[in-house]
């Protein structure tokens, strides 16, 4: 079978859900890796990740405020990203609080499974690099305050956030109002342009969330 026809088949398989998707490119990597040395990043236990935004995305951080800030605000799904900036953070031993933006209906950190219908940030199963990943706090975020906190956003500012970025905003927003941290250092991972028709959707909005403020 080419490999064209066994990227129609993976995608075919994946329509069950995560699981079957990472079983199908298991088996694509097995059968493809002598012949075109096929190779899985996998996200999601990658510890690579860590590396990447321990050097680069906490390093530029630190480097372009001229401290280490009080506070971070990360959005998590693999949690590539929020492990590695607390690497970065604990290597150095800054008191920079580490807060991770999670989905309400994420399993990650011990968080209840419910339905989420955003995509971009939370997850269904625990995974391989959250196991490694200890935020000073966890914040979890419903579909409907993300949606309105991106479009306050992009209303307010002309920066308009995906979905990820609209439970960071909302996350921040309730630290900074219960005094938490007077400074809040936010990290967007995601670019609204993605979201035109559901999150900036006012049809989409009205029918999943009752109210497309």
């Amino acid at each position: 079978m080419s490999p064209a026809h066994q990227g129609a088949r993976l995608r075919h398989q994946g329509r069950g859900g995560r699981r079957s998707r990472l079983r199908a490119v298991r088996n694509l990597v097995a059968q493809l890796k002598d012949s075109l040395g096929a190779v899985n990043l996998d996200q999601y236990s990658n510890r690579a990740a860590f590396d990447a935004h321990d050097q680069g995305t906490m390093r530029e951080i630190v480097e372009q405020l001229g401290h280490a800030p009080e506070m971070l605000a990360v959005a998590v799904s693999t949690t590539g990203t929020v492990g590695g900036c607390l690497q970065h953070i604990r290597e150095h031993g800054y008191d920079t609080k580490v807060v991770a933006v999670d989905a309400a209906g994420s399993v990650l950190f011990g968080g209840a499974r419910g339905e989420r219908i955003l995509p971009g940030y939370g997850a269904g199963v625990v995974t391989e690099l959250s196991k490694e990943v200890a935020p000073d706090r966890v914040v979890q975020v419903e579909a409907a305050d993300a949606v309105h906190a991106a479009r306050s956003l992009a209303r307010s500012t002309g920066f308009a956030p995906g979905a990820s970025g609209g439970a960071v905003a909302w996350a921040v927003s309730q630290l900074l109002e219960e005094g938490a941290a007077e400074e809040v250092v936010a990290v967007f991972h995601d670019d609204g342009r993605a979201y035109l028709d559901t999150v900036y959707n006012d049809e989409w909005a009205d029918a999943q969330i009752g109210d497309a403020k």
